[in-house]
């Protein structure tokens, strides 16, 4: 299991300039599970997360391997990763703590060709559908608490 672990943490997605891919899982997965992680998930790193809250966004997202698969659970928590680093990219050159996104931050995002497939597949899951929607669906709009009028 730390062969695969160390596998796993080599390989290129885990990789992330404000956000990261990360497998969870402790010694108590290992006992129970015989698994060496049982979850993927997305994590703001400490640079993102303030921008997370003036936004109300999360800071980290799961994805269970035994729902998703792991291949499906990492392809989801990358595309988490993706989405938010593109929003947190382009508050970051605003120059502006206060920034409102427009509906052009959210169509200037590309999804790549592997994510679309995999939204594209014939036996999505109710559940699957919509974790895949709520990706697809995150959008920053004003900051928390900022006046529609200012």
């Amino acid at each position: 299991m730390a062969e695969r672990r160390a596998q796993w943490a080599d390989e290129e997605q885990v990789k992330g300039d404000d956000f990261d891919v990360q497998m969870l899982g402790d010694r108590w997965t290992e006992d129970l599970r015989h698994k060496a992680f049982d979850s993927i998930i997305g994590l703001a790193r400490a640079s993102a997360k303030p921008w997370c809250k003036i936004y109300g966004l999360s800071t980290k997202t799961y994805y269970s391997i035994k729902l998703y698969t792991e291949s499906g659970a990492t392809l989801m928590a990358q595309e988490w990763c993706d989405r938010m680093q593109h929003f947190y990219d382009i508050w970051k050159a605003q120059g502006d703590a206060q920034y409102t996104f427009s509906e052009d931050d959210s169509t200037m995002y590309v999804e790549g060709e592997t994510w679309l497939a995999f939204c594209g597949q014939e036996a999505m899951s109710a559940q699957l559908y919509e974790r895949v929607a709520a990706i697809r669906c995150i959008a920053p709009g004003a900051p928390v608490g900022a006046s529609s009028n200012d």
